[in-house]
């Protein structure tokens, strides 16, 4: 997908989550992906993340 044509925009940042429990990311490190940290594990569906 390309960003720009499809939005008019230029992604900057993507997020990605790996079971670490089962792998160990080894593709993302092969492609020179940044480890910026660990998720606190929390669903969009949570209620917390609901605004009405």
């Amino acid at each position: 997908m390309n960003g720009r044509k499809k939005y008019g925009i230029r992604p900057v940042l993507l997020e990605t989550f790996v079971d670490t429990e089962r792998f160990t990311g080894t593709c993302y490190k092969a492609a020179n992906w940044i480890y910026v940290g660990k998720t606190k594990g929390r669903g969009k569906l949570e209620p917390a993340n609901n605004r009405k």
